[in-house]
Formats: structure tokens, C-alpha cells, sequence
């Protein structure tokens, strides 16, 4: 097959071209990557049903584990594994 680039209902199809490495878009909001098992960090009450969509996201696929807790008027989060 030749390696001339094909027109298909107007695109150009081509080959051989690299994957641009995708940017950060913005950044990091919590500290996840950052964290070692035994730290944690202080979220207010009304933000944590948020932290915990986000942390949800963050370990899907992951060996790491984090717990939440209330604390006083307050929740906090530890990185446990």
C-alpha cells in the first residue's frame, strides 16, 4: 500500500504523524500525587461531598487508599496506602 494520505468525505487522512503530549490544563486543585501514606490535610465541611467526588476519580485504577473523617467542624483526609 502506498503511503500517500487518502481524502474521506473531505479528511485528509495521513499516517506516520506522532502524538502531541497533552499540557496540563490548569493547575492541580488537591493534593493527591504530592501526598505519603500518614499525611493528611483539613477540608471544611462544606466542601467535602466535592473532595470526595474527586477522590473518588483520583483512585479509580490506583493501589493508594485514603479515608475521610470528621473532625470537630471540620473534615480531614489520610493518605492510608
Amino acid at each position: 500500500m502506498n503511503n500517500r494520505p487518502r481524502r474521506i468525505k473531505g479528511y485528509k487522512i495521513e499516517k506516520g504523524i506522532p502524538v502531541i503530549a497533552r499540557e496540563a490544563t490548569q493547575p492541580k486543585k488537591y493534593p493527591w500525587p504530592d501526598m505519603e501514606v500518614g499525611d493528611s490535610f483539613a477540608v471544611g465541611a462544606d466542601k467535602i461531598k466535592m473532595v470526595r467526588g474527586a477522590l473518588s476519580h483520583y483512585v479509580r485504577n490506583k493501589t493508594v487508599k485514603f479515608v475521610t473523617r470528621r473532625e470537630g467542624d471540620h473534615y480531614r483526609v489520610w493518605k492510608i496506602a
